[in-house]
């Protein structure tokens, strides 16, 4: 999935859930951020008092060591899930114990784990992970042939995750061909509208665990009808991108959404409230892979208080949710198997 659900839609759906417009920002930030914190950085290097360095939990950079985009694919974008899922029946009949399956019961532990927390950036990571699992099924986060497509063009792609689907699968508006599965025809917007449900009622239920069950539901209905109107028709070449993110941002606009503002994201947002950087050379681009000739050194701009900071807050998020699921994980679906790095 993109920024439009991870972002927008996770807005939409945490506020009609019950959680303040305040609160359901910072959940969507962490949700979209899943994605765009792609770089292990240390602050304050040479202060032993002040010295952090986050974990990861994206990387494009498909050269990395096997066993370390394993960890970070399967923590975070590709959660196992139940290999004999009914979503998950192939033309080929193949199976695996690392297959994404949607709405899994490790989708949902995982998910329960982080309410139960009531850590906001948490619960953001959690929805990350819980809503991939639907635009994500039947790929593992691993280097390996039953993620292949077998299109002409397969050598030339990594068998990684959804590689050589590219953004297929990531945006709302597009149907594509999954030509491994018996129904191979994909209406992304159908996965979206399911992730979004299931996401609703799992967060609502925890919120207000007093509401009726049908309420929920009658809830959740209203939810998916306003996000599929925004969704709007079939657009393969993404092309009304701009159009579906104005019309999630009027939706913030009424009651039942929280009736505020939805802040435009920025992916440095939180960083740079954080962090000051001491350029070395040309300035470091951290959001992208670009290298430079010098590092560029970083420094927490409130040495007293950086810990409050969402920056700090969101990495320390992170880094339990690693912890967690691979703990989780290890005592399931990697219980039989032996894998580099777990």
């Amino acid at each position: 999935m993109d920024i439009e659900f991870h972002y927008h839609m996770t807005y939409l759906i945490t506020a009609m859930a019950g959680f303040r417009p305040d609160e359901a920002t910072i959940i969507a930030y962490s949700c979209q951020y899943t994605d765009d914190n792609i770089h292990t950085l240390v602050i304050d290097e040479k202060n032993a008092e002040l010295r952090y360095e986050n974990y990861y939990s994206q990387t494009y950079d498909i050269t990395k060591a096997k066993d370390e985009l394993l960890r970070v694919y399967c923590l975070f974008h590709f959660m196992p899930g139940d290999p004999q899922s009914p979503s998950a029946y192939r033309t080929d009949g193949l199976m695996h114990w690392l297959n994404t399956t949607p709405g899994s019961q490790n989708a949902e532990d995982m998910l329960d784990m982080a309410l139960a927390t009531g850590n906001l950036y948490r619960i953001g990571i959690a929805c990350h992970t819980f809503a991939d699992t639907y635009a994500h099924q039947n790929f593992i986060g691993y280097k390996n042939t039953f993620n292949s497509l077998k299109d002409p063009f397969s050598l030339l792609k990594p068998n990684i995750g959804h590689a050589e689907a590219l953004h297929a699968p990531d945006l709302p508006g597009n149907v594509w061909e999954d030509r491994r599965l018996l129904s191979p025809i994909v209406v992304n917007k159908s996965r979206f509208l399911d992730a979004a449900r299931a996401l609703f009622l799992r967060l609502a239920a925890h919120r207000s665990p007093e509401t009726p069950t049908q309420a929920l539901a009658d809830a959740a209905e209203a939810l998916c009808l306003d996000l599929g109107v925004a969704i709007g028709g079939r657009d393969p070449g993404n092309k009304n991108a701009a159009s579906r993110m104005g019309r999630y941002m009027a939706l913030a606009h009424k009651e039942r959404y929280g009736d505020k503002p939805l802040p435009d994201y920025d992916p440095k947002a939180w960083f740079t409230e954080a962090v000051r950087s001491d350029t070395r050379g040309l300035p470091d681009d951290w959001f992208t892979w670009t290298p430079t000739l010098f590092s560029d050194a970083y420094h927490w701009k409130n040495p007293q208080d950086y810990q409050q900071s969402h920056w700090y807050l969101f990495q320390e998020a992170i880094k339990e949710h690693q912890h967690d699921m691979s703990a989780m994980l290890r005592g399931r679906n990697l219980k039989g198997l032996s894998l580099p790095g777990w």
